[in-house]
């Protein structure tokens, strides 16, 4: 996300920001024969965008953990560190994972075939396959390679169905950092570590993503 700005208006609103931006992607220009003589038909520019920014701060992500002083003392500060910073950088992929898989799924995407990718424009080699918790359409072929509806695949557990598209065709806006709060709250030495992130998915091109049933 870009760095916020004050709203204009004076001194009395300073304390609220504004950062509206986009998520863009390039697609080819559509050309066309055109006779000696004749005029060229204008063309929309062929960029596909999603806003972002306007309902950034509605809602935040968070994660906590308590750690009592036994488990504390039961590993070395390094290695407390390390576990934290690996589950909070893990998690937070998965999270991205999460809001982004959840809204293409929200936008009720279309059965997928090549029929429908080719109509849409997209090429074959640009297009892969999220396999959700109930693995409809997966398959391992006889190369050990994960497939659904015949596109290479990966396996998820944060949505249920199966995904396919061109999936550079949609992303997550994100702060630069994470707020990371942690706490000693009792007199038995437990550790609170409570982090807060906020993100929000920017789908460029609904029609790019569909469903692949079994």
């Amino acid at each position: 996300m870009p760095e916020p700005q004050p709203v204009a208006g004076g001194e009395s609103i300073q304390a609220f920001y504004q950062r509206p931006s986009r998520y863009q992607v390039v697609t080819a220009a559509n050309f066309a024969a055109v006779a000696d003589g004749a005029d060229v038909s204008p063309s929309a520019l062929p960029l596909l965008s999603a806003e972002f920014g306007a309902e950034y701060g509605d809602a935040s992500d968070a994660w906590r953990v308590e750690i009592s002083r036994a488990d504390q003392k039961s590993m070395h500060q390094d290695d407390l560190e390390f576990v934290i910073s690996q589950a909070i950088i893990r998690g937070y992929a998965k999270q991205i994972d999460k809001r982004v898989l959840s809204a293409i799924v929200a936008t009720t995407p279309d059965a997928w075939s090549l029929a429908a990718a080719a109509a849409h424009g997209l090429r074959f080699g640009e297009c892969r396959a999220v396999i959700g918790s109930t693995a409809t359409g997966a398959a391992v072929g006889a190369d050990g390679v994960l497939r659904a509806g015949g596109l290479s695949a990966e396996l998820t557990d944060v949505v249920t169905p199966t995904i396919a598209g061109a999936f550079y065709r949609a992303g997550c806006a994100v702060e630069n950092e994470l707020r990371v709060l942690i706490e000693r709250r009792d007199v038995q030495g437990t550790l609170v570590v409570t982090v807060f992130a906020t993100m929000q998915p920017v789908i460029a091109d609904p029609g790019a993503f569909f469903t692949v049933s079994a």
